[in-house]
């Protein structure tokens, strides 16, 4: 009988251990899988300074350069059944021209994150903006829900990937303990370039943008490139909140 009860009592302990394990283990995948690098929170908002320079080379060799500054704020507003039958969150993004304007609705947006991908719809492109589990040098084809046909041919064969995953970043006078970079496309050649790329924050979503699409003229006595045509957006966090 005692032989019998301790063999009871190892058991038991085993088991125990066992199951101990096994939820920490669980617990640890949810934690690392870096679906909060993208909070999916209803009432939660970042506002963004947003910078955008359009070239014109219509009076060339005279290049004008147009420059736009205004605030762009994203809120997730509610949620919604879409037409996949997924529980998608409906963005609501707002603009104005600076701080002492008031907010006007601009467009909206959604998105979905289901842990294994973060989808989002801008102005009906779907991008798969996120990845899961996160991990540095990790690629994956971020427009290929996109017909990159006539308009939006510039968006084929993007190959995003990850760089600088859980490394500190600042923003002005704030600085996140844990951001990361999605490098969306890096091309150029004499006579173009494009570049964009994201950059998120552990806990708060995305932080910094910056899209480049340009057509270029190369200065070969002064051995640089200068942009002739196109676009160049920047975004930078200034702040967030909860309503």
């Amino acid at each position: 009988m005692k032989a019998s009860h301790h063999f009871h009592i190892v058991l038991m302990m085993s088991v125990s251990l066992f199951l101990a394990v096994s939820c920490n283990k669980t617990e640890t995948k949810t934690i690392e899988n870096g679906t909060d690098y993208y909070p999916l929170i209803i009432g939660h908002y970042i506002t963004y300074s947003v910078d955008s320079f359009y070239y014109s080379a219509t009076n060339y060799p005279t290049i004008s350069i147009d420059t736009i500054h205004y605030e762009i704020k994203e809120l997730i507003d509610t949620t919604f059944i879409d037409n996949e039958g997924r529980t998608s969150f409906r963005i609501e993004r707002y603009r104005r021209p600076d701080a002492s304007s008031l907010w006007a609705i601009d467009r909206v947006w959604s998105a979905n994150n289901n842990n294994m991908i973060l989808d989002k719809n801008e102005d009906d492109l779907h991008f798969i903006k996120l990845v899961f589990p996160i991990i540095e040098g990790k690629t994956w084809s971020g427009n290929k829900q996109i017909a990159a046909i006539d308009e939006n041919e510039y968006l084929k064969d993007w190959v995003y990937v990850y760089q600088n995953v859980d490394k500190p970043f600042t923003i002005g006078a704030e600085t996140f303990d844990s951001t990361l970079l999605v490098l969306q496309v890096d091309d150029e050649n004499l006579i173009e370039k494009k570049y964009a790329y994201e950059r998120y924050a552990k806990g708060v979503g995305m932080i910094a943008k910056e899209i480049q699409f340009l057509g270029k003229q190369r200065d070969l006595s002064n051995g640089w490139d200068y942009p002739e045509t196109g676009v160049w957006v920047r975004y930078l966090y200034t702040g967030q909140g909860q309503q």
